[in-house]
């Protein structure tokens, strides 16, 4: 069965392809200003990293919509879809595919460790620039692995034939094994309904009339995290390409776009960088995952914002927004 795609289509050189809640994206972004040949895993924690390569075995078309990315070319199609905010599902119809870390070189102080888990017969990289590990699971088809506990410069990854499926998921220390019981489609289903709800939520007035209302909802919905380090709300990025923080500028207008709808992860919006205010009252200029800066210093531009969005919660009796702003 083809999984359909509907919803706003865009091109991921422009839109990362995401999921709210993950600290990770899909694109060929992997730097400021850079830009891969292949799609890669670009993970935000503890900077901005290129993890993962995915290199289909044949050119190949690539789409994105909300909830599913695809690769089509030389007869065969390659689908990937959020099953959660750290899981994703790949599956491949006479398509391959090679996924191999980004980085070919292990140093004592950066790069990918590559081994075989005897446990449960995953595939595993522990990468020292995120701090994190990345999984694969073969759920369907033969994984045949390149470079497994290789030391220096080497390739490391699986290759993947035919037809197959792997869940790939990012975690920290150690985990169950991947035990995800839902069949592609229900994964590719519920990443919709996700979407569809919060684009409900912020944008009910949306028509024909508003195209790019949809693709607005779903920057916010994908560049949004779940607390993590530094960042101690469920925040809005402003992208999950280089701009991979939350100021004290632009967070205002992001809790302006989410008030009518979400009251509450607006609130999240205005009141992070409320939360690490310093002693003298200085708000930091920008908070991402490891990383506050105060040494940039705005005007404020809070009073407006902040007026609106108590505008707009107030009709929805949401109590964070009754008691005044935030103090400093």
């Amino acid at each position: 069965m083809t999984v359909a795609a509907s919803g706003p289509g865009f091109s991921v050189r422009d839109i990362p392809f995401s999921y709210r809640g993950s600290w990770f994206g899909f694109s060929p972004v992997i730097a400021e200003k850079t830009y891969a040949q292949d799609v890669h895993l670009v993970s935000h924690q503890t900077g901005m990293h290129p993890v993962l390569r995915l290199v289909p075995a044949a050119d190949a078309g690539v789409t994105a919509t909300p909830h599913l990315l695809t690769w089509s070319g030389d007869g065969g199609r390659i689908d990937l879809a959020y099953e959660s905010a750290d899981t994703v599902r790949l599956r491949g119809r006479g398509l391959g595919l090679r996924l191999t870390a980004a980085d070919p070189d292990l140093t004592p102080f950066s790069g990918p460790y590559f081994y075989h888990d005897p446990v449960d017969g995953s595939f595993v990289f522990t990468v020292y620039q995120t701090g994190r590990r990345y999984r694969i699971t073969v759920l369907g088809g033969q994984a045949v692995p390149l470079g497994t506990q290789a030391l220096g410069t080497a390739e490391r990854g699986v290759t993947l034939a035919g037809d197959w499926e792997i869940a790939l998921e990012e975690y920290e220390t150690a985990r169950a094994p991947y035990g995800g019981a839902d069949t592609f489609e229900q994964v590719v289903k519920a990443a919709r309904a996700e979407f569809d709800a919060f684009a409900a939520a912020v944008a009910p007035w949306r028509s024909e009339a508003t195209p790019a209302a949809e693709l607005a909802a779903y920057v916010l919905w994908s560049a949004t995290v779940r607390p993590a380090g530094f960042v101690t709300r469920p925040a809005v990025l402003m992208s999950k390409h280089w701009m991979d923080k939350v100021w004290s500028w632009d967070h205002c207008f992001n809790a302006m776009a989410l008030a009518d709808g979400l009251p509450e992860l607006a609130w999240d919006q205005f009141r992070l960088p409320f939360d690490h205010q310093d002693a003298a009252g200085a708000l930091p200029d920008s908070v991402t995952h490891s990383e506050i800066l105060y040494n940039f210093v705005k005007p404020p531009s809070t009073a407006g914002p902040w007026a609106e969005c108590r505008r707009a919660a107030r009709t929805r009796s949401i109590g964070s927004w009754s008691a005044g702003p935030p103090s400093g």
